[in-house]
C-alpha cells in the first residue's frame, strides 16, 4: 500500500517554490528593514528587550502554531486511513502489543512532529502577557509565561530534532531498501525543498557565530547590538516557518494516502460484486 501511496504522490511546485524562496525572501528582507531603518526594525521588528512582543516573535507563534493545526489534522487523517487499511487487510500487524504500530509508523512520526511544533509555538510568546495583558514584567526573566525561561536546552534540542526530521529520515528513506526502513514512515518524510529550507533557517545563526568568531570588538559595533545579536530570534521564525510548510506538505500526504486507502476499498467491493454474479 505504502509503495502505491509513494508512486501516486503529487509534485506541489507552488510548495516547492514556498519552501525554497520564502526563507531567503523572509531573511533578506529583514536584513534590508534593519539597513534602511535601524529605529524602524527596532521598534517593530525585533529588539533584545521587547521581542517577545515584536513582528519576528509573533510571526514564530503563529507559523508555529498554524503549522501545529495542519500536523494536528494530518495525524488524525493518517491514523484513520492506516486503521482503515489494516482492517482491510492491506496492513497485515503482528499480533499483540507489538503489532500496535504497524502500518502506522508515518502517522506517529508526524504526531510527534505536531507536538514538537506545538511546543515551538508556545515556547516563543509571553502568552498572558502578550495577548491577556495581565502584567508584562520589567525585565526577561522566569517570571514571564513561557517555557524557555524555565526549561534549560530548549534551543540545543530543537535543533537536533530538525535535524533528525529535514534531514535524517530523508537520508534513511534514500537507503530504505539497504536499511529495510519501514515503508509505513513514508507519509512522513520530508521534501527535498525541505531541507533546503531547514539549511536557510540556520543561516542567521551560523553568521552570528561566524561574525562573533572573527570580529574582536564585536560586543562594541551598533550593527552587533542592534541586528546581530538576535539573529537567532530570526533562525527561530525560519524554522517556524519550515514547520509550517512540513505541515502543508502532511496535509496533501493524508489526503493522497485517503484516496490510495479509497481506491483500493473500490477494488476490492468491486471484485467482490464481480465474485458475486453467477
Amino acid at each position: 500500500m505504502f509503495e502505491e501511496y509513494w508512486k501516486s504522490r503529487k509534485r506541489h511546485r507552488t510548495l516547492d517554490v514556498l519552501a525554497c524562496a520564502t526563507p531567503v525572501v523572509l531573511f533578506a528582507a529583514l536584513a534590508l528593514t534593519y539597513a534602511v531603518s535601524p529605529g524602524f526594525y527596532l521598534t517593530y521588528i525585533l529588539e533584545h528587550e521587547q521581542r517577545e512582543y515584536q513582528a519576528v516573535e509573533l510571526a514564530t507563534f503563529a507559523f508555529g502554531l498554524t503549522g501545529a493545526a495542519a500536523l494536528g489534522w494530518s495525524t488524525l487523517s493518517l491514523w484513520h486511513s492506516t486503521t482503515r487499511a489494516r482492517v482491510m487487510g492491506l496492513v497485515a500487524p503482528r499480533p499483540g502489543f507489538a503489532g500496535a504500530g504497524d502500518g502506522r509508523g508515518g502517522a506517529l512520526i508526524v504526531a510527534v512532529v505536531f507536538a514538537a511544533t506545538f511546543f515551538l509555538s508556545m515556547e516563543e510568546i509571553n502568552w498572558g502577557q502578550a495577548f491577556l495583558r495581565w502584567g508584562k514584567p520589567a525585565v526577561e526573566d522566569s517570571i514571564a509565561t513561557n517555557l524557555h525561561n524555565n526549561i534549560s536546552m530548549v534551543q540545543t534540542l530543537g535543533a537536533l530534532f530538525m535535524i533528525a526530521v529535514f534531514w535524517g529520515l530523508p537520508l534513511l528513506w534514500s537507503q530504505r531498501q539497504r536499511l529495510r526502513v519501514p515503508s509505513d514512515w513514508a507519509p512522513a518524510i520530508a521534501e527535498w525543498p525541505l531541507v533546503v529550507a531547514l539549511a536557510v533557517a540556520f543561516l542567521p545563526s551560523v553568521f552570528k557565530d561566524v561574525y562573533r568568531a572573527t570580529v574582536a570588538d564585536h560586543f562594541t559595533q551598533p550593527i552587533y547590538q542592534g541586528y546581530i545579536e538576535e539573529l537567532k530570534e530570526q533562525k527561530e521564525m525560519l524554522i517556524a516557518l519550515a514547520l509550517l510548510i512540513y505541515g502543508f506538505y502532511r496535509v496533501s500526504a493524508a489526503r493522497t494516502l485517503a484516496r490510495v486507502v479509497a481506491a483500493a476499498a473500490a477494488g476490492g467491493a468491486s471484485a467482490g460484486n464481480q465474485q458475486e454474479k453467477p
